[in-house]
């Protein structure tokens, strides 16, 4: 139950994050530096996948997306019974990052991203992210944690 909660969690984070992002940063404008620069807000549309590849391929992206999210969620069902309650929490995140990014394709056409990372070197990663890709990082994390730590469910 918790994973679904934390899962449901990085759903609403996400919505909400992608809505403030849409009111207050104006599109492909001023990068904002927050948290003494090391993020800086910026709001893009992308309109491929990670990193807007596949971005001219019309409905791809789309079927992309809407394919490994169900592969995900019926993996997490099939398995659920066996996995560790870090594994299930990861599952629930991915799902919920991928659900996230799916509604933005389905409702406009794009996914908002608006956050990207300064590099050391003191350049601005080309990369422009949102909650929902943060929670599939998190997830895929947990998920190889909780299987190195070999916890498995007691049934």
């Amino acid at each position: 139950m918790i994973a679904y909660l934390i899962g449901t969690a990085a759903f609403a984070a996400d919505y909400a994050s992608k809505r403030w992002a849409e009111r207050s940063l104006e599109l492909n404008g001023d990068k904002r530096p927050v948290f003494g620069g090391r993020l800086f807000l910026y709001r893009i549309e992308n309109r491929g996948t990670a990193g807007g590849h596949l971005a001219d391929r019309g409905s791809l992206p789309l079927i992309l997306s809407g394919t490994a999210l169900a592969a995900a969620a019926v993996h997490q069902h099939r398995t659920r019974k066996e996995s560790s309650t870090l594994t299930r929490i990861g599952s629930s995140l991915i799902i919920a990052g991928g659900l996230g990014n799916l509604c933005d394709r389905v409702r406009r056409g794009a996914v908002t991203d608006f956050a990207a990372v300064r590099h050391r070197d003191g350049t601005i990663g080309r990369y422009v992210y949102n909650a929902a890709d943060a929670a599939i990082a998190a997830g895929a994390a947990a998920i190889i944690l909780g299987e190195c730590l070999g916890e498995k469910k007691k049934a």
